[in-house]
């Protein structure tokens, strides 16, 4: 890290709150990504985001990565989102069980668990870019539609609960807010990042081990 990254390094947020579930629906203006430096401590504060993000919904981070494109993230599935219905690619399919009635009640409340846990995906998947926006001084103004990777994931979780286009800028509020919250802690795996190019398991652990991240944040 040279002189000019500690600036960037010391920057901290104001916290953000969490939108009301209701904004779901909410039509945001679409803006376009703002101009910054893509530099190697940008990339690492992208990889970090997700990081964060992951953690705060109950789950591991098995490796963060450097690579000469870019930066990579693998990660364990946490255990509140399979409890809320969702499923890992590359987890084993469940036998059929026969039909049931549903009752009304519960049917709203599987589909209220599923959008809950896919805005929430698409919340992580959203989180790098955040992080890169939130670390160079931009305010959410709208909501930031891209053809990246990490924008395409975001958008099949949104679609696959059903839900309408412009979530995506509820979404980004989600990770805006756990990100602010949990800022010190992006910066902390931002700089070791940085610094060593991988962080694996152990590493990660040791960093985070006093985040006292909550999974009930995302309830």
């Amino acid at each position: 890290m040279n002189n000019s990254d500690a600036p960037r390094m010391n920057f901290r947020p104001d916290v953000e709150q969490l939108p009301p579930e209701r904004w779901v629906y909410r039509v945001f203006p679409s803006v376009c990504r703002p101009a910054y430096k893509r530099d190697r401590l940008t990339t690492s504060f992208h990889e970090a985001g997700h990081c964060i993000l992951w953690v705060a919904l109950g789950g591991e981070i098995e490796s963060a990565e450097l690579t000469e494109t870019g930066g990579i993230t693998k990660k364990y599935w946490p255990e509140l989102l399979r409890a809320l219905g969702e499923k890992s690619q590359d987890q084993p399919a469940p036998a059929k069980q026969p039909k049931q009635q549903e009752s009304c009640s519960d049917k709203k409340a599987r589909q209220e668990n599923q959008w809950r846990s896919s805005t929430w995906m698409a919340a992580d998947s959203l989180a790098g870019r955040q992080a890169e926006m939130i670390l160079h001084g931009f305010q959410f103004t709208g909501a930031l539609f891209e053809h990246t990777s990490d924008a395409k994931a975001a958008l099949w979780h949104i679609e696959r609960a059903a839900l309408p286009l412009c979530s995506v800028g509820y979404c980004q509020l989600i990770t805006r807010s756990v990100l602010t919250l949990y800022w010190p802690w992006v910066a902390k795996v931002a700089a070791a990042l940085n610094c060593r190019g991988r962080l694996g398991r152990g590493e990660i652990s040791a960093l985070l081990a006093d985040m006292n991240a909550d999974p009930s944040v995302a309830a």
